[in-house]
């Protein structure tokens, strides 16, 4: 990359996420510090491939976009008809290391970012992460705005949760999920508090859903039911004029089995015929490839639905807080394992006011997120039980969930108070 090119790259990083900042209009203070600890974060995901594992993905992810890269500098009209088809038919298909559609979504975006870095790996990392980061601050922005009595607990959910930062940093397929995820669920909260909806906000809500479903289809075809379901019984509730809120959670329910049966006819691996049978071929292979101390173990799991709601307790529970801090076999799980202990001890102080959540007037979007959260956590413990993968595909519920534990937690309404009277512009 020569320094030209280099020069040209940082200059036009900084004025974005200078116009970013420019548009905060809550917790400015930390927009630098946390746009920081994300970068570095991204760089920090290359070097730990780089030095400490053999394979990495993240670089078959940039090499294979290298290649496209080069394609556009040889032949341009080459290089675009790829982009719109992308099959076995160019001549350069044999050097790509990925071919399926959801690899290759991936490959041609990182082709996009290699050409204008130059090929630099660190260069399009450092835009995957700065991505990855523009949407969690505007999640960030919405939900501060919209319910300004819980900031502290939109601030941890969103920006400080160590695990989720790393894996949605850098050149990796959970960057994209996560700014996708975010995407969607900040539009959607616009849609629910009835703000001003504009151009943009319409587009970015169909390029991150066509975004989501190019590159974890299984997150948006859990997310966008669980959306959609809402919008319908809010509006629903408003019509009937009925006030109690088993008959709302009810109603919930009730609606959410007719997205859910769409969205088993769109995949062939969600056909109900189908679906319990990749759950567990994957959860054998997993198995078959992993250390028996770093996978999580269930009883006798066969596709019965009797066999996967038996399983799925623990499941769920591994899924939020193992490994445990004796299941450690490296620095990285250490960190896990730090990161689970605390959840769980919030997840106890938040036990008690579950009730008061399900019956607040906010109990439709707490619903829709324990659901959102139960339902992807048991499919990826059970068809991805190894404890470093689930740490990495956890990422795109994760914020969510300590989202729910942290609002009106007494730990966080004590750690709000101490910071009030310490770094008050954190908090007011």
């Amino acid at each position: 990359m020569n320094i030209i090119l280099l020069g040209v790259n940082s200059i036009f990083l900084f004025l974005l996420a200078l116009a970013f900042n420019k548009r905060s209009a809550n917790v400015r203070i930390l927009f630098w510090p946390a746009l920081t600890v994300k970068v570095v974060a991204g760089i920090a995901l290359g070097l730990i491939y780089t030095y400490f594992y053999i394979e990495a993905d993240t670089f078959y992810f940039f090499n294979d976009g290298i290649i496209l890269a080069n394609q556009f500098r040889g032949n341009a009209s080459i290089y675009f008809n790829f982009l719109w088809r992308g099959d076995a038919s160019f001549t350069f298909w044999n050097q790509l290391t990925y071919h399926d559609y959801r690899s290759l979504f991936l490959v041609k975006f990182v082709s996009i970012l290699n050409i204008i870095t130059g090929n630099n790996y660190w260069f399009t990392s450092i835009y995957f992460s700065l991505i990855s980061f523009a949407s969690a601050w505007r999640l960030l922005q919405a939900l501060i705005k919209y319910f300004p009595a819980h900031k502290l607990a939109f601030i941890i959910s969103c920006l400080c949760i160590p695990t989720v930062v790393f894996w949605s940093s850098g050149v990796i397929k959970e960057s994209m999920e996560l700014a996708s995820l975010f995407l969607i669920t900040s539009v959607f909260l616009k849609f629910w508090m009835k703000d001003k909806i504009n151009v943009i906000d319409v587009l970015l809500l169909f390029c991150s859903i066509w975004v989501l479903w190019q590159v974890k289809y299984y997150y948006a075809a859990i997310l966008l039911p669980v959306l959609l379901t809402a919008m319908v019984v809010h509006k629903l509730y408003g019509v009937i004029k009925v006030k109690k809120p088993l008959v709302e959670i009810g109603l919930w329910f009730g609606v959410f089995v007719f997205p859910m049966l769409i969205v088993s006819f769109l995949k062939p691996n969600f056909h109900a015929d189908n679906f319990l049978n990749v759950i567990v071929k994957n959860y054998y292979i997993y198995l078959q490839y992993s250390r028996p101390d770093a996978v999580i173990h269930y009883l006798n799991l066969q596709a019965s639905v009797m066999s996967i709601l038996l399983n799925s307790p623990w499941a769920l529970f591994s899924c939020l807080f193992r490994p445990f801090l004796w299941e450690v076999g490296n620095v990285f799980q250490v960190i896990a394992s730090i990161e689970n202990t605390i959840l769980f001890v919030f997840t106890l102080f938040a036990i008690p006011r579950l009730k008061a959540a399900l019956t607040s007037e906010q109990r439709l979007l707490f619903l829709s997120m324990l659901v959102y959260i139960v339902l992807l956590g048991v499919f990826l413990a059970l068809s991805a039980p190894n404890f470093g993968t689930l740490s990495r595909f956890r990422a795109g519920f994760i914020p969510f969930y300590v989202m729910i534990i942290c609002i009106d937690n007494p730990i966080i309404k004590g750690l709000s108070n101490f910071l009030e009277r310490t770094f008050p512009r954190l908090v007011r």
